[in-house]
């Protein structure tokens, strides 16, 4: 059924059905996975190139105005680069959003 999270037999002992996802992974690791909280941003959003909710010192920090997903200024000029359909006109690419394939621009450092 959608919804349901299966635990193989051997790690039942370990999940709490109760808690989410992360909190059951941190107790079955042993580990604290990383928020935005523990980097002094009030961000909550990952980067939808790299999935990462910080690069260096960097937040995701650029929205597609048609969908809304953020990016870190230096992966979507890196994807925009890339793209064979994108173009640059002065110090902006041009080219069209990861998810939604629409227009977006961001202005380059060079």
């Amino acid at each position: 059924p959608s919804g349901v999270w299966w635990t193989p037999p051997h790690l039942a002992c370990c999940r709490d059905s109760s808690d989410s996802i992360p909190s059951n992974l941190q107790r079955l690791l042993q580990l604290t996975l990383p928020t935005p909280a523990q980097h002094g941003h009030e961000f909550s959003d990952e980067c939808g190139i790299c999935y990462s909710y910080t690069f260096g010192s960097h937040i995701p920090d650029t929205a597609c105005q048609h969908c809304g997903k953020f990016f870190h200024h230096s992966c979507l000029i890196e994807w925009l680069g890339e793209l064979p359909t994108s173009r640059k006109s002065f110090n902006t690419l041009f080219g069209n959003c990861p998810y939604c394939t629409k227009s977006i621009s961001i202005k380059s450092s060079s």
